[in-house]
């Protein structure tokens, strides 16, 4: 789950679900770049040497989701974000991805 929702541009999760990557206490990680990437070096080493895993809320205040629904109601947050994003013209959702991930690179 968590290695899938790291490759995404945008993650929406509820308020009471978790995330994190309790195997890294057995096995390692080997998404580890993505976590590095998403929540600097810091937060990334806090959650692959511990194995913590974080409710919405916290995954929200460290920078490993972009928003956060109340429970029961993350397919309206995600629907209302598609809608959102369907304002836009596609080549411009394009661009801005791709400039976005050139500034970060």
């Amino acid at each position: 789950g968590s290695d899938l929702a790291l490759c995404c541009d945008v993650i929406i999760m509820e308020e009471t679900s978790t995330i994190g990557y309790p195997p890294a206490r057995v096995w390692g990680c080997p998404t580890t770049g993505m976590w590095v990437y998403r929540l600097g070096a810091d937060q990334a080493k806090r959650m692959l040497l511990t194995g913590d895993v974080v409710d919405g809320k916290e995954a929200k205040a460290i920078g490993l989701v972009t928003a956060v629904a109340p429970a029961g109601e993350l397919d309206a947050a995600v629907d209302k974000l598609i809608r959102r994003m369907l304002t836009i013209p596609t080549n411009q959702l394009i661009m801005q991805k791709a400039m976005t991930n050139q500034a970060v690179e």
